[in-house]
């Protein structure tokens, strides 16, 4: 019986770790993560239900963590005109994971929705030690982005898709 009973478990540890690969790698800043990486991200990585009109991130404030939106949709407004929307694979929180600034936008879940909370303090951690080099390339590309956005010389369809 405990042998059944540690397989099944195993099964859904099994199920539950695949989900959360699929969750993640939805999302463009982890899309080519090996599955190892995506488990140890997984391993720190916080699912939470968000109800809808709940602010996931005000304009000039400066967060801890990023979120991955699995489902559901939220809007985005920008000197209380909005200007877009996000939903499942979008990373909100990339700007202040790769510079440490204040969102530029608030963000206001339209819908409930499922997100990944994930710390900067993690995935620094994760990357300064030389795991998810996948993870760091991204993030490098999106630091020079923001640079060439600052020169006016960046692309629209790359900032829009990380939200930038």
């Amino acid at each position: 019986m405990p042998f059944t009973a540690t397989r099944l478990q195993s099964a859904r540890q099994l199920r539950h770790a695949a989900q959360r690969r699929t969750e993640l790698r939805q999302a463009w800043l982890f899309s080519e993560c090996s599955n190892r990486d995506l488990d140890a991200i997984a391993a720190f990585a916080v699912p939470v239900d968000v109800e809808a009109g709940r602010v996931l991130t005000g304009e000039g404030q400066r967060a801890r963590e990023c979120l991955v939106v699995v489902n559901g949709h939220a809007n985005v407004t920008r000197r209380g005109g909005v200007i877009g929307q996000v939903g499942p694979g979008f990373v909100i929180g990339m700007l202040g994971l790769v510079r440490g600034a204040p969102a530029r936008e608030t963000i206001a879940a339209e819908t409930d929705m499922h997100v990944l909370v994930v710390s900067y303090q993690d995935v620094h951690a994760f990357c300064a030690g030389g795991r998810a080099r996948a993870v760091q390339h991204r993030l490098d590309i999106v630091a020079q982005e923001q640079d060439r956005l600052a020169q006016d010389a960046c692309d629209p369809a790359l900032l829009a898709q990380w939200g930038l």
